[in-house]
């Protein structure tokens, strides 16, 4: 390819024989060189912005990835918890339900007074360590409740 720089004034003609290939100006060229660094800019900056998206990603990723993991812990506690409460709940309705299954088989008129003792507003785990033996009415019988045990003893 042949490049002709010629001013815009005057023609100037070429003797001989025309060139072979295509005749490009000067100015053409300079276009064609400011057109090729504007895309090595373009290209530099798609470039800039598509590593800035991915950093931008990668820090979105590690945001819900600690906030899933915090929230992940959160209702893991809450779930702890609410099973502790049931525990504690189911545990204090079985310590209800023995007490009461207690002064039943004691069926004498001394359970309502076992009842009485057993539902004063002390903590449920001093009964279960205390020995609460009471005469039965009835000719015969002992009942003595130790805890969550009953021992019903025919006495001679």
């Amino acid at each position: 390819m042949y490049v002709i720089d010629y001013a815009l004034t005057p023609i100037e003609t070429i003797d001989g024989p025309a060139p072979a290939g295509l005749v490009v100006s000067g100015e053409t060229l300079t276009q064609l060189r400011e057109q090729a660094s504007q895309r090595v800019r373009w290209m530099e900056e798609a470039r800039a912005e598509r590593e800035a998206a991915r950093a931008s990603l990668d820090q979105a990723r590690r945001d819900i990835d600690a906030q899933r993991l915090a929230w992940q812990e959160a209702a893991k506690a809450q779930a702890q918890a609410q099973a502790d409460t049931l525990a504690e709940a189911a545990r204090q309705a079985a310590v209800a339900q023995t007490v009461e299954w207690l002064v039943d088989d004691c069926q004498c008129c001394r359970g309502n007074r076992l009842r009485r003792e057993l539902g004063t507003r002390r903590p449920v785990a001093s009964h279960q360590q205390q020995a609460i033996a009471l005469p039965c009415v009835k000719p015969g019988r002992q009942c003595t409740a130790i805890g969550a045990q009953q021992q019903v003893v025919r006495t001679p």
